[in-house]
């Protein structure tokens, strides 16, 4: 019984975060078809592209304001 409610537990736990992956590689157009599937059809990896895109342009930004200070 110990061993079933740490499964339980542990499967509440990371459920979520398997739930975020699913949705970050999944197209918006898969995430509102019914029946829901937890599996996608389709896999993008645009969403990646997108934020790391944004993340490197606020670094570029950043470094193009205090290098030229420390100058």
């Amino acid at each position: 019984m110990l061993y079933g409610l740490l499964v339980a537990v542990a499967i509440w736990l990371i459920g979520p975060f398997v739930w975020l992956f699913i949705t970050s590689i999944s197209y918006q157009r898969n995430l509102m078809a019914r029946p829901l599937s937890f599996i996608p059809p389709e896999i993008t990896l645009d969403n990646y592209k997108m934020i790391f895109g944004l993340v490197r342009f606020h670094a570029e930004g950043q470094a193009a304001k205090i290098i030229p200070s420390m100058l």
